[in-house]
């Protein structure tokens, strides 16, 4: 035993921290890790002070000897932080000496923090690296509580910051239907609003003097959000058909925690204003229904009653001017008397398009566009005294579907202005039409080498009433209904034009076909 223990490996490895002393106290030995904190140490008594034992003690050999069987704590003096060493006295009689083994007494990782000393520095049996660890641990895991309840803290801050700010009504129950929470909307008075946590729907209706009777109704609604675990919607009307009438809806969700306790959310949301604003809609499209009804009776009456004597008087001045009866002179005024005729004629009839374009659905059937241009050629082509050349071209991969009577009109509008603003540009006038259809899209191009349309009017074409040439008469609706028949489709139309060379219209329309082969399913 005494070559183990005067073995000054060994002893480095067990106690780190060890001392000898000789009989005249002076420090013949030092451990590694002691030598760190008192590297210049000769005398025991210069060195270190008695903590323990305190009584009785002395700074003499045979006074340590005699009470080497205790516990010795050892304090090192001269240091900015004291460091206290924990241990016992050994005698090795062989050398008359006294062997301390020990190690810095630590109880916290604040202790072992000022010692400037690592883990390594001590003996891996030593109880304080057991300490150092438990500590580290627990002040590892105090410091992610500390962390997560700051985060906790901050998100229920922010979150009741949110409800709180937000122009609805909220309230949390618990499943005894205590109050958990409330919004500041919801209970504007700060004291009430925490009196009122942890206490229950009944309690605040006798705090308010309010009906227990809707206590109980209320607390039924919240008793059926939570059996039947669904939303529950219900509207709160106070002061009910005077000038002060407040609408509120309210909703009951029901929700459960991570541990599988009930909860109900009930909010509520001022709808007074929107209430009035759908009555008053209400109120208002029934009007407008009436109007609209009223409207469409009226023009269609209007365009049917007056174009029957329109027609007759066109007829009857068609057997006076083939008479021929009359001198050249008045013929000349039977023929501007046609005209006018005629143009009363298209005013009427394009005013029953456009009420027909906007109370009619769309019909889809098989559209042969040849035939509706050549159609409206024939009709309009003696608008002028010149020949007027029409090319026609059609490509189609498969058949067009869409509305007959609005695709009529469309074509019809389009040929009648391409002839009334057209030029004889010396025998070499022509309308050339084009289209292109597939299964998505039918594209029709209506070029002409007529006037043109001025460019500061080009944008206002397709307003009512816009009439862009001075050299022709119309009503301004042709382009207007135009444009209108091309929404009611779905489509696009778009001109380029240019004074004295011509105008070109491109329209494309969504090829009704599969509309027509689901409508056939059906």
């Amino acid at each position: 035993m005494d070559q183990m223990i005067f073995n000054a490996q060994l002893l480095e490895e067990l106690f780190p921290f060890f001392i000898i002393i000789k009989q005249d106290l002076s420090i013949t030995l030092a451990g590694k890790s002691l030598r760190k904190i008192i590297p210049d140490a000769i005398s025991f008594e210069d060195t270190f002070a008695f903590i323990r034992p305190r009584l009785g003690i002395e700074y003499k050999f045979d006074s340590i000897l005699k009470f080497k069987d205790q516990v010795f704590i050892l304090q090192i003096k001269n240091l900015t932080h004291p460091i206290n060493l924990k241990g016992q006295f050994v005698f090795d009689s062989q050398n008359n000496r006294l062997l301390f083994c020990g190690s810095p007494w630590i109880t916290s990782d604040e202790d072992f923090i000022k010692t400037n000393l690592y883990i390594s520095d001590f003996a891996l049996h030593d109880a304080v690296l057991d300490l150092l660890q438990v500590t580290s641990s627990l002040r590892l895991e105090f410091n992610d509580k500390v962390v997560l309840h700051s985060e906790i803290e901050n998100q229920k801050k922010f979150y009741e910051n949110l409800f709180d700010n937000i122009p609805v009504d909220i309230g949390i129950f618990d499943n005894e239907f205590r109050y958990k929470f409330l919004n500041k909307n919801s209970v504007k008075d700060e004291k009430i609003r925490k009196w009122l946590i942890n206490k229950t729907l009944k309690d605040y209706y006798e705090f308010r003097n309010l009906d227990f009777q809707l206590a109980d109704e209320r607390q039924a609604l919240l008793q059926k959000a939570i059996t039947e675990k669904k939303t529950v919607r219900f509207q709160d009307i106070y002061s009910e058909f005077t000038d002060n009438e407040k609408v509120i809806l309210r909703e009951l969700f029901p929700y459960e925690d991570n541990e599988g306790r009930n909860y109900l959310m009930a909010y509520g949301v001022d709808i007074t204003e929107l209430k009035k604003g759908r009555d008053e809609l209400i109120i208002k499209n029934k009007e407008l229904e009436k109007l609209n009804g009223e409207l469409d009776s009226l023009i269609y009456s209007i365009t049917h009653d007056l174009r029957s004597p329109v027609l007759a008087l066109m007829g009857l001045l068609d057997i006076v001017y083939e008479s021929g009866e009359f001198g050249s002179e008045n013929q000349e005024y039977l023929s501007l008397m046609r005209k006018s005729i005629l143009r009363l004629d298209d005013t009427i009839r394009e005013i029953l398009n456009y009420s027909r374009n906007a109370r009619t659905d769309i019909d889809y059937t098989e559209i042969d566009l040849l035939h509706f241009v050549n159609q409206s050629f024939e009709s309009v082509q003696y608008y002028v005294s010149y020949k007027i050349r029409l090319e026609t071209s059609i490509h189609a991969d498969c058949a067009f579907y869409s509305d007959e009577n609005r695709i009529n009109t469309l074509i019809n509008n389009l040929v009648t202005n391409a002839i009334k603003y057209s030029r004889e540009n010396d025998g070499h006038a022509f309308i050339k039409f084009s289209a292109s259809i597939d299964q998505n899209n039918c594209v029709i191009t209506i070029q002409d080498n007529g006037e043109g349309i001025p460019y500061n009017h080009q944008k206002n074409v397709f307003k009512i009433f816009h009439r862009a040439s001075s050299t022709a008469t119309g009503s301004g609706l042709g382009l207007f209904i135009c444009s209108e028949i091309i929404n009611k489709l779905n489509g696009k139309i778009s001109l380029e034009s240019v004074p004295l060379n011509g105008t070109t219209f491109t329209i494309t329309i969504p090829n009704g076909i599969k509309t027509k082969e689901i409508t056939n399913l059906i």
